[in-house]
Parts: structure tokens; sequence; C-alpha cells
């Protein structure tokens, strides 16, 4: 997390590392209108990755499996 130096408030960007394979897997999103990413309490499966809104009830789901063919970011490649 950092400190966004406008609202002083902290941001949220989910990064995961891969033990096995000694990989970070850092997933990219649009920031909001004010710069921030607000990926809190963040969830896998193998499928999705599912994310909430640190400070509000919104929560985001992406398909893994679109998200891997079009950026080539997987965290879940063998």
């Amino acid at each position: 997390a950092y400190m966004d130096s406008d609202s002083q408030r902290l941001d949220y960007k989910s990064c995961f590392y891969r033990i096995d394979t000694m990989k970070s897997y850092c997933p990219t999103t649009t920031p909001d209108m004010y710069g921030r990413y607000d990926m809190g309490y963040s969830s896998f499966d193998d499928k999705y990755h599912l994310w909430k809104m640190p400070s509000g009830s919104i929560a985001a789901l992406r398909d893994l499996e679109c998200y891997c063919k079009s950026t080539g970011m997987c965290p879940f490649e063998k």
C-alpha cells in the first residue's frame, strides 16, 4: 500500500509471488479518477481474481484466462 499525496489515504494493489516458479504476479488495472487502484481484500482461484474496494462495497472480478491471453500475465501458468 502507498500513501496518495493528494488525499492522504492508503491505496491497495494486490501482488502475489509464486514460490515454485519464483515469479511475481502484479496485475494491472486502470486506476480510478484519483489515480488509486483500490485492489483490497484480493482472492484467487483457478479461473478468477476477485477484489473489493477497501472503503466500500464495490467488488471487481477478473477472468484470468481472458486476462492471460490479452496481457501475458498468468499467475497459474504451468
